[in-house]
């Protein structure tokens, strides 16, 4: 590996990664900038260090991402348009350029690095929100409160996670876990805190107990919520109206997004393979019933109108269609199974995962989680991050 070139790659990433973290803020003007400026640099990096190498890279590459390269190349032939356009170069850029570059760059110095970057922009952050929050009782510092604790919920998780180097930042590192702990509390994003709940419930009870017990208490405590939910509900006369009451419960606790989910997908409809591409804009309204439509708010129908379903997955299945959902779905499952069972990768791989059942940051947007979950997913396809 070439020193030079991986420095190079080094200073690439904390680049980008530090104007994506600024870039949840309101403190840039526009948020297109700095995709912009990521998706050129890096297109500018990977053929430098493509000629460099005489057009000849040495990497591994999973037969379910080229598959999935495929499926979105015939979604952007089948529903050509702008969005659909820029949402294939995004994607491409994750799953070739971050990914590739990091496969073959990515040491552990430079990833231990990249944490650091993460949690001290972070720390500044959530101490500049502290600050406005004292003054003016609302969030004017996120563009989206949700995307500022998605990235404080990131910086929690590689502080369980990191050994602290000198005995000395333990302490420190726990002052930290508190401060970033109160936030979360403040800002009350339920999809980053249950994220956080199940991964270290997960954690916890990987380290007490064997995985084939963990196993047998998770698949119990399953069944035994579905046993009393399920019998709770047919126990009850008036099916038909529970049912529309019940839809409707969900969705307000969900914000909306069981509605997003359930009429996003019956966009499918004759367009099951390869999606609908990614313009979504006012598809999910007409979808829905006039009974429904009458019993939402205009806040609610103007979410609803958008086109972010808010669940990763099912944001790839719409887009891409049924064969691309099947092979993300695959890749993320069998770079999990090949990792150490304490691989620290694996833990945050998990836990960006499980916010993406309820959030969009898997690979269909440019939030800062994607951009450290294709840096992780690369190199956790490469020794060289171990030395």
């Amino acid at each position: 590996m070439n020193a030079r070139e991986s420095k190079l790659v080094g200073r690439y990433f904390y680049l980008i990664i530090i104007f994506k973290i600024i870039d949840t803020t309101n403190l840039l003007p526009e948020d297109n900038i700095v995709n912009m400026f990521m998706l050129g640099t890096g297109v500018a990096l990977f053929l430098y260090i493509i000629i460099k190498n005489g057009f000849k890279l040495q990497y591994i590459y999973p037969l379910e991402l080229k598959l999935y390269i495929l499926c979105i190349l015939i979604t952007l032939v089948l529903n050509y348009n702008i969005s659909t356009l820029k949402g294939t170069a995004y994607q491409l850029f994750y799953l070739i350029i971050i990914f590739l570059i990091s496969q073959k760059y990515l040491t552990k110095e430079i990833y231990n690095n990249i944490t650091r970057i993460i949690i001290s922009f972070t720390f500044i952050l959530v101490t500049i929100f502290f600050i406005q929050y004292s003054t003016y009782r609302e969030n004017i510092l996120f563009r989206n409160i949700n995307g500022g604790s998605l990235l404080v919920a990131l910086s929690i998780m590689i502080l369980i996670l990191k050994k602290p180097s000198k005995k000395n930042w333990y302490f420190a590192n726990c002052l930290c876990l508190v401060y970033f702990i109160i936030f979360m509390a403040i800002a009350y994003s339920r999809t980053s805190i249950l994220a956080l709940v199940l991964i270290i419930f997960f954690y916890i009870l990987r380290k007490l107990l064997n995985i084939k017990y963990m196993k047998i208490i998770l698949l119990l405590l399953t069944i035994l919520i579905l046993i009393f939910v399920v019998n709770d509900f047919i126990s009850k006369p008036g099916i038909e109206n529970r049912i529309t009451d019940l839809e409707l419960t969900i969705n307000n606790i969900l914000s909306n997004r069981l509605y997003l989910w359930k009429y996003s997908i019956a966009n499918l409809d004759g367009h099951w393979l390869f999606g609908i591409g990614a313009d979504l804009s006012g598809k999910i309204i007409e979808k829905m019933p006039t009974s429904i439509l009458n019993r939402l708010s205009i806040a609610q129908r103007y979410i609803l109108s958008r086109t972010n379903v808010h669940n990763g997955f099912i944001q790839i299945l719409v887009e891409n269609g049924l064969i691309a959902f099947f092979v993300m779905i695959i890749f993320l499952y069998r770079s999990i199974k090949k990792m150490k069972i304490n691989n620290e990768f694996k833990y945050m791989i998990l836990l960006i995962i499980v916010m993406n059942l309820c959030e969009n940051t898997l690979i269909l947007s440019n939030s800062i989680v994607v951009l450290v979950l294709w840096i992780i997913l690369g190199a956790q396809n490469s020794s060289i991050y171990r030395k």
